[in-house]
């Protein structure tokens, strides 16, 4: 059992645990700790809070040819900032205490009736959401498209458990008295929560790697990531925090001694943490050392990559610009003409991070950019650079390369034409549809312009493109069948019912909503609601969920007995994303016709589509109703073809360009017009 307090942790530790130490430094091992102990204070400058965010703690991603792990959140500044674990703190609040069920299937949480504090699997407002995703990965790298997220090292003053709620019960992923459950096996593109339960208050911390087996054979693995979750009420006085209790040491591959049970003596005092979401909480101040200690050495400001720096880079080194580190950036035009602005897209860079753009040959500073979601900025070529051949050079906040690229200034009557999107109706037909059989997607408004539209966020390719319902069809096949459970979801009459689960998995079309898209986000006044105006099909539709103990949970919509029309949908500085189980009672066809409305801009707006499902076994395309779309393709002015780069296409708005960059698919999709829905009649509406 390990008793080694971590130096993240030692950065949480609070002023009286400072206090304390000092008081001990009669020994030199007691000053040789104190100083540890301060300079790990020092290094975290800030520290930013999540407790009652949406968050993705784990986030798996590829970069440089080497697998990393960071933390998403949904922050009030924008959904999906990437962070860097080490300067997070995931506050679980008395909000969420409960107390363990008298149901034997949770008997591995402790007695009945004992206290525990849980992060719901679902979706709950006002509280910390936690989950996983590989999203971001490349898909063709990994050997079975997979990787593996283990658990080297957890330290906490009591038991911890993660599990997912399922038709046959509840499946354990991860324990801290369970060697055997210390690796979770995920999908390449899947976005995963589950339960979280701690069975006492007081700092626990999760050492992870990421692992995987590359396609031509090789292993590879992350450096270790340390996750800081503080379980508790805040105490009345801010800027402390508690060092963690030990608890178990986990050694790769995993054999670890058991975890201890929590002492009655020093249950651990919950930090003093404030409230409101994404808090940045400034590093704890060390008491003064006593005069014979060693005075430490201050350490390195750590940067911030999200923070726009004060100062500007050094022009970059030339030397450094060798044919080995090309790459890594490319350009919307390869010549442009002096004056004109250009795109860059990275491919490493991650989103909301700041980057040094710079052009050379001679050394031009083009000014910090703020990489957006796709991996894109826009910058202006100086008016009064020389023509021929010059080099963009983008660095990150650290001067590290990002990548480098050329790029020709010629005359303006000589410039390539610049690329737009441009419409044109086109009509889905059954051989041209996408039959979804599994990934993750979204259904959410997205305002264009003055309209608003109902899309899917497609979350199979990475950046996401948002695309119109009507170029898919949902297949839940006969895998997706389970059997109804009755009691409390006797609503679903009996035998089977197919259904999209709650939990993402790789056969099934994993389909959820959102209000994070970037026109909507930030700029709603009050909720959207999410209304099923009809169902055709052969049989009823129930979307609902299940909570963290298999009972039945919220009841969205659906055509079933008991459950309402609609559902309301928060949408805040940064927007919600939400999943739920769709049931569907008898195999076959279904067209579900769904209204979005909301007051967004001070405009009262709605948007309908019609999402496709075909349930069980058969053709999914002879769901596909023919009908006419509007897609957008790259023209220049003179009418020739080009390939929209993914920032360019969007409005023509420059205030919405960024905004609406994510419609793109792959080098083509902005976003679909669905312009056929009013002569789509329903056969029969519930």
């Amino acid at each position: 059992m390990s008793a080694t307090v971590t130096s993240r942790a030692r950065s949480f530790a609070t002023r009286r645990f400072l206090a304390v130490i000092g008081a001990a430094c009669v020994s030199l091992s007691a000053v040789t700790g104190l100083a540890d102990a301060v300079r790990a204070s020092a290094a975290a400058e800030a520290t930013v809070v999540l407790d009652r965010n949406h968050t993705d703690a784990l986030s798996v991603r590829y970069e440089n040819d080497a697998l990393v792990l960071k933390t998403r959140a949904d922050l009030d500044s924008g959904p999906g900032r990437i962070l860097d674990p080490a300067q997070v703190l995931f506050h679980v609040t008395d909000e969420l205490k409960d107390t363990v069920p008298d149901l034997p299937a949770f008997s591995f949480l402790g007695e009945a009736g004992a206290p525990i504090w849980r992060i719901s699997q679902t979706y709950q407002p006002g509280v910390l959401w936690a989950g996983w995703e590989t999203e971001s990965l490349p898909r063709g790298v990994f050997a079975s498209e997979q990787v593996r997220i283990r658990l080297q090292e957890i330290s906490g003053p009591g038991r911890v458990e993660l599990f997912v709620n399922e038709v046959q019960g509840p499946r354990r992923l991860l324990s801290s008295t369970d060697a055997s459950l210390r690796t979770i096996t995920e999908n390449v593109g899947a976005h995963t929560h589950a339960n979280w339960v701690f069975t006492a208050a007081g700092t626990h911390t999760f050492t992870f790697v990421a692992e995987a087996d590359l396609v031509d054979g090789r292993a590879i693995r992350s450096e270790p990531q340390t996750y800081t979750f503080l379980v508790g009420a805040p105490d009345p006085q801010p800027s402390q925090t508690p060092a963690p209790q030990p608890s178990s040491a986990v050694t790769d591959p995993g054999r670890p001694d058991p975890t201890p049970s929590p002492t009655e003596s020093d249950p651990g005092q919950p930090s003093p943490i404030p409230s409101p979401s994404a808090t940045v909480v400034p590093s704890p101040t060390a008491s003064p050392a006593p005069t014979d200690s060693v005075t430490p050495e201050p350490a390195p400001t750590p940067v911030d990559p999200t923070v726009a720096p004060e100062r500007s880079l050094p022009a970059p080194d030339p030397a450094a610009l060798t044919d080995g580190s090309r790459g890594g950036v490319t350009v919307s035009s390869p010549t442009v003409a002096p004056g004109a602005t250009v795109t860059v897209t990275t491919t490493t860079a991650p989103a909301s991070h700041w980057v040094s753009p710079w052009l050379l040959s001679a050394p031009v500073d083009l000014g910090w950019k703020q990489v957006n979601d796709e991996g894109a900025f826009t910058v202006a070529i100086p008016p009064d650079t020389a023509v021929g051949a010059h080099r963009i050079v983008v660095r990150d906040t650290t001067a590290a390369l990002v990548g480098w690229t050329e790029i020709d200034v010629v005359a303006a009557e000589a410039a390539v034409e610049e690329c737009v999107p441009t419409p044109v109706t086109t009509t889905v037909r059954p051989e041209n549809v996408d039959v979804a059989t599994g990934g993750h997607f979204d259904f959410g408004p997205v305002r264009e312009g003055g309209t608003l539209r109902a899309l899917i966020k497609d979350d199979r390719s990475a950046p996401a493109p948002w695309v119109d319902p009507a170029t898919l069809v949902f297949h839940l096949p006969d895998a997706a069948a389970v059997q109804v459970p009755g009691g409390q979801f006797d609503f679903l009459g009996s035998g089977q019912v197919w259904q999209i689960p709650l939990t993402q998995q790789p056969d099934v079309p994993w389909l959820g909503w959102n209000t994070q898209h970037p026109s909507v986000a930030g700029r709603a006044q009050g909720p959207v609601t999410l209304t099923l105006d009809g169902l055709e099909g052969p049989g009823e539709l129930a979307v609902y969920s299940v909570n963290s103990w298999g009972q039945l949970g919220a009841r969205y919509f659906g055509t079933v007995s008991g459950f309402p029309r609609s559902t309301s949908i928060e949408v805040g500085p940064s927007g919600v994303h939400v999943h739920g189980i769709w049931a569907f009672t008898q195999p076959g066809a279904y067209h579900a016709d769904l209204t979005f409305a909301g007051t967004i801009d001070g405009e009262r707006v709605t948007a309908t589509s019609t999402l496709t499902f075909f349930v069980g076994a058969g053709d999914p395309r002879s769901a596909v109703r023919e009908q006419t779309v509007t897609t957008y393709v790259g023209r220049t002015a003179s009418g020739a073809e080009c390939e929209l780069s993914l920032a360019a296409t969007g409005p023509a708005d420059p205030q919405s360009t960024t905004d609406l960059a994510s419609l793109a698919g792959a080098a083509l999709v902005v976003g679909l017009a669905f312009l056929g829905a009013s002569a789509l009649a329903p056969r029969r509406r519930t």
